[in-house]
């Protein structure tokens, strides 16, 4: 089987969740027409329709309201493990120091970098 993109899944999802492509599409900063091809490439994908599309009225299926629970559910479970992996393996802040000009140091200043060991704070 084949997997399946995870961009397509996404615009299903708000799609369904705001019945409207024109929504999704300002949600996901793409525009309507891009949001409509990867639904349907989805649902071709799935053998399965899952909107009832009549004159600017987008209505789930009973197969795509299933589908849609389904979505988001995983979707909630992908957020939750990335929040948990971070929590657990995520490395230390990094502080950084800035500098003025060569040879004369200006006011101190912190800066959080994800994935780097901590370094000096420096004074003003």
């Amino acid at each position: 089987m084949r997997v399946l993109s995870t961009s397509k899944l996404k615009a299903f999802q708000l799609a369904g969740m705001t019945g409207s492509i024109r929504h999704a599409a300002h949600l996901l900063s793409i525009s309507p027409l891009a949001v409509s091809a990867r639904v349907r490439s989805l649902e071709r994908e799935l053998g399965v329709r899952l909107f009832q599309r009549r004159k600017r009225k987008l209505t789930l299926t009973e197969a795509g309201a299933t589908y849609l629970r389904e979505v988001e559910a995983t979707f909630v479970s992908f957020d939750i493990a990335t929040r948990d992996l971070r929590a657990r393996f995520g490395q230390p802040a990094r502080l950084n120091r800035r500098y003025g000009a060569p040879g004369k140091e200006s006011d101190s200043e912190l800066r959080f970098d994800r994935g780097a060991a901590p370094t000096s704070i420096g004074r003003s």
